[in-house]
């Protein structure tokens, strides 16, 4: 199965983003659109200009996904036996729906909303959030798309990602290309059993929830943001050449159903995840992980759940550029390993330079966060 996402330009708050798909009007026609117009068979410039380079700097890249305080309304679920579901966000219209992408053969997303008693969730509408009532039927925007287990598949599919607008257009400033890695975080709350029913774990003893700015509490916060997937890039290109190259992929994927696409703004693009993690062959390319302390990003402590805490090999003194969006006014002073992150509202992709340290750490969350 796979847990997906969103396509947002820019937030406004904590886990708050703008669907790419209400940022501009429709297209002009029913083609998958790159630009209003298709180069087949051309690869994306910038990837092929910067993979071409002598010098290569590896990029990883923080990926916002999944239901936020917008769009969805309510956080995703850490299963009880640690498999991290991250909800997509509504996308009304499209044939990918709630009912047919699932966590588990006869569990569907439709039925972990239900039995969470979610019973509306925020429908994007005019690049605004509108409550609707939950229909099992209503279209969810499966991005990125990393479990064969999600729904049934084609012959030769591989897990994909798509971006556009104001998002895609960071990425291609940053030169982000074949070899990057994304990992994919979001807004979380642990669930129970109940009956043989999922529900949000009740409150447990000396959590709490968030207080006012500088308010450091006395216990953990109840919800979190935590690292729930990631893709190596393999191939990147825009939509319209990457369903010609791949013609098993046109219909699978948001970016790639033309009803669907054509309401996304700008350079509509398409990542295609490598086969295996390049620093050990025996890691997918690409995956969903479940929980452990490796995942998390909130600190322990935090007033707010975009307080997070990394290692200090991510510190902007340690790396050639800051990560993009965080300035070295963000950062506190590194400490015992660690350096705490006041991470930005505004954004949906965060880029950094891989340092040692950074694929030490890399290779550390995959080799032990337990995909599933």
């Amino acid at each position: 199965m796979n847990l997906t996402s969103t396509d947002s330009g820019v937030t406004g708050s904590p886990d708050v983003t703008v669907p790419e798909n209400q940022v501009s009007a429709r297209g002009p026609s029913q083609a998958i659109q790159m630009d209003g117009h298709s180069r087949a068979g051309r690869p994306d410039q910038s990837a092929q200009s910067r993979s071409s380079s002598p010098v290569r700097e590896r990029l990883l890249i923080f990926s916002r996904k999944g239901f936020d305080s917008s769009f969805g309304g309510r956080p995703s679920p850490r299963l009880p036996d640690g498999r991290m579901v991250s909800l997509p966000i509504p996308e009304p219209g499209s044939p990918i729906t709630y009912q047919n992408c699932f966590v588990q053969p006869g569990r569907s997303f439709a039925d972990v909303l239900g039995q969470l008693g979610i019973a509306h969730v925020a429908e994007p509408h005019g690049g605004k959030s509108v409550p609707q009532p939950l229909n099992p039927c209503l279209g969810a925007h499966l991005d990125p798309d990393l479990r064969a287990a999600a729904r049934p598949r084609p012959a030769g599919w591989r897990p994909l990602f798509g971006q556009a607008g104001i998002a895609q257009q960071h990425l291609a400033n940053q030169g982000v290309a074949a070899g990057d890695v994304f990992v994919f975080f979001g807004w979380f709350r642990d669930s129970e059993e109940n009956h043989g029913e999922l529900r949000y774990a009740r409150r447990p003893a000396g959590t709490r929830s968030p207080g006012p700015p500088g308010d450091h509490g006395s216990g953990p916060l109840r919800d979190y943001q935590a690292i729930w997937g990631w893709m190596e890039i393999g191939e990147v290109m825009c939509a319209a050449d990457f369903a010609v190259k791949h013609p098993w992929a046109v219909n699978q994927h948001p970016h790639l159903i033309a009803s669907v696409a054509r309401t996304y703004p700008g350079k509509n693009t398409v990542y295609m995840a490598a086969p295996h993690f390049s620093q050990d062959q025996s890691i997918a390319g690409a995956g969903v992980l479940r929980y452990s302390d490796r995942c998390r990003l909130t600190a322990p402590d935090a007033s707010s759940r975009r307080w997070w805490s990394l290692p200090d090999c991510f510190h902007p003194q340690n790396t050639t550029r800051p990560m993009t969006y965080h300035p070295p006014a963000s950062w506190s002073p590194p400490a015992g390993g660690r350096t705490t992150l006041r991470s930005a509202c505004i954004g949906q992709e965060f880029v950094v330079p891989v340092n040692d340290g950074i694929e030490d750490w890399l290779k550390d969350l995959l080799i032990n966060g337990q995909p599933w």
